[in-house]
């Protein structure tokens, strides 16, 4: 998931109050921790940031006292007020302790940590380095402890992090000069996973998702895997488009466009169902880093078939060489409909 999704999905939780915790495992300084302070910002909640690395299961649980015969627990100072809304974010879960860990157990499924309840208004968020590249010094989480989660995969994009940086204003315009004509240079890319096990928790948290709205259809693949794998998702979301109508998967716009024409000019006029076809296309392109030339093909004729500001939109988004790739495709067999894609492309840039 790209890190600006993953900062959308957070702010539609938060202000649903949907009771469910995402888990955003990706790679150092990509802004994994930055988007919760943002969204608390930006929606004027609380924030308290946890660094379960440095703490112990004392600063959890609070400090035993004694109340008559009785032992009694002090609430820790950092535990949030009834009545108040916020995120409590567990940083470096992964790295801390193996009794600290055992500690937020309950808490992040039953929002109860020892005697205290965690607010309604409160929502619970980790973010992890992966373990599975061997690049961090860190813990493998086991499966019971994974699975109080939504485990989502973050990987970082030029066009995001440019976004974000003009959006800001905090970098410097050499800076992202050099970063938008040489994009290798921002990162270097790293390849890790974290499988997630299908059950019946996780079934109920994406009924709960669904329940409550807060299921965006262009991310529904991934939070859904997040919640009960990959080979489920796809399972579930085929069954969805068989007993209902849905917008137009990316993926089919791609591979078999012929097949989805009629469905995409009806499409037209919706354009909440078309943002999410094309948001769809986007995702996959950058995923996949390069299409092929029947993949090549098809875009160009779905993008022929959309009005102009929509066109534009897609090509604006989409990344810049494969748009550059199928330019030049259509240039050596001499199609006019991919000049129009490269006219649109020039135009889009010059804007930017």
């Amino acid at each position: 998931m790209r890190v600006d999704d993953a900062k959308r999905w957070l702010k539609i939780l938060a202000e649903k109050e949907v009771q469910i915790a995402p888990l955003f495992v990706g790679p150092m300084g990509i802004g994994k921790s930055d988007i919760v302070k943002q969204v608390t910002n930006e929606l004027g909640l609380g924030f308290i940031d946890l660094r379960l690395a440095q703490m112990e299961p004392g600063d959890l649980i609070g400090i035993p006292y004694r109340d008559g015969d009785r032992t009694c627990w002090a609430k820790p100072e950092w535990f949030p007020k009834d009545g108040t809304k916020g995120i409590l974010h567990l940083d470096e879960c992964n790295r801390a302790p193996n009794d600290v860990r055992q500690a937020v157990f309950q808490l992040i499924w039953d929002r109860k940590l020892h005697r205290f309840t965690l607010p309604d208004g409160w929502l619970i968020v980790s973010s992890i380095n992966p373990s599975s590249n061997g690049e961090y010094q860190v813990e493998e989480l086991d499966r019971a402890f994974l699975r109080r989660f939504c485990v989502l995969l973050l990987n970082p994009t030029v066009d995001s992090w440019m976004g974000w940086a003009n959006r800001e204003g905090k970098i410097a315009n050499d800076i992202t000069g050099f970063i938008g004509t040489h994009k290798d240079m921002l990162f270097e890319p790293e390849t890790f996973e974290l499988p997630v096990k299908r059950n019946p928790a996780g079934w109920s948290e994406v009924n709960k998702c669904r329940n409550k709205q807060a299921l965006p259809q262009d991310l529904e693949f991934e939070i859904i895997s997040g919640f009960v794998g990959k080979e489920a998702a796809t399972a579930f979301i085929k069954y969805l488009d068989a007993n209902y109508e849905r917008p137009v998967n990316g993926e089919e716009v791609l591979n078999n466009y012929k097949d989805v024409r009629e469905k995409i000019l009806k499409q037209r006029k919706k354009s909440d169902e078309m943002y999410v076809t094309i948001k769809q296309i986007i995702g996959i392109s950058e995923a996949a880093k390069k299409l092929t030339k029947k993949q090549m093909e098809n875009l160009v004729s779905f993008i022929d078939d959309l009005n102009a500001d929509t066109a534009a939109m897609l090509v604006h988004e989409m990344p810049s060489d494969i748009i550059d790739a199928v330019v030049k495709e259509g240039q050596k067999n001499g199609d006019d409909r991919i000049l129009k894609v490269g006219k649109a492309s020039r135009s889009a840039r010059e804007e930017k």
